[in-house]
């Protein structure tokens, strides 16, 4: 018996993701405009902008929103397959919400354990703050939806390993305004102040380093991701 999932079944699961993505992602983000933020993004209106976080997951949504009129379109043809320009991009969303949660994960989690160790928070309410409230969306939930509708349920015609690059270009051209605005601007003229402790408690030639090793680690993750995709689609 063939247990492979067809294409056709696949196309309606990314339908039912895509507008799930769409829905929670309008959703979360309404909360910085109605109420200024949940859990450890507590900030009004267009300062949400400013966040990674905010960013990467508007990113995902717009193309799944795009994503829902080829998976309607792909109802009667039975395929599961968008057009290379728009997987592509989608490639990169992808990306960069993994890069928020995983960030999340292994490092402002263990750094917030570490800012609120002083007032006594147990470790796990510390850790479990850069979840909650709608950060549990956009840190998880939608990275997560991401991932399993952009490699396992979508294609593409042709997606080569040498278009990987894709994925880090979110990740460089954000790093290149957060060192602008922390370092150079700076919050006494209208900067940002380092949220992401990327300085390490304001050792501005710290910025560049957490650069590399960021994009480093982005390259890494679009090489992963690229591999789960070759997988799930048998690309040698």
């Amino acid at each position: 018996m063939n247990r492979e999932m067809s294409a056709k079944t696949k196309n309606i699961i990314s339908l039912v993701i895509n507008i799930a993505i769409v829905v929670i992602t309008a959703f979360s983000m309404s909360k910085f405009f109605i109420s200024g933020g949940d859990g450890n993004m507590q900030v009004m209106g267009v300062s949400s902008f400013k966040y990674f976080t905010n960013l990467s997951n508007y990113f995902i949504a717009i193309t799944a929103l795009v994503s829902i009129y080829f998976n309607i379109r792909n109802l009667s043809k039975g395929t599961n397959e968008l057009p290379r320009p728009l997987y592509l991009v989608k490639f990169a969303a992808t990306v960069s919400v993994t890069v928020t949660f995983l960030t999340c994960v292994f490092f402002l989690a263990p750094i917030n354990i570490m800012i609120l160790a002083p007032y006594g928070v147990p470790a796990w309410r510390a850790y479990m703050f850069m979840f909650a409230g709608v950060t549990f969306y956009l840190h998880f939930v939608t990275p997560l939806l991401s991932i399993i509708v952009t490699f396992f349920l979508e294609k593409t015609d042709s997606f080569e390993k040498k278009k990987v690059w894709l994925g880090v270009l979110p990740v460089f051209f954000y790093a290149i305004v957060y060192g602008i605005m922390v370092a150079i601007v700076t919050p006494e003229n209208g900067g940002w102040t380092d949220f992401y402790h990327f300085t390490f408690g304001g050792k501005m030639y710290m910025i560049p380093v957490s650069a590399i090793v960021m994009l480093g680690a982005t390259w890494l993750i679009s090489k992963v991701e690229w591999k789960i995709y070759s997988k799930v689609n048998k690309i040698k």
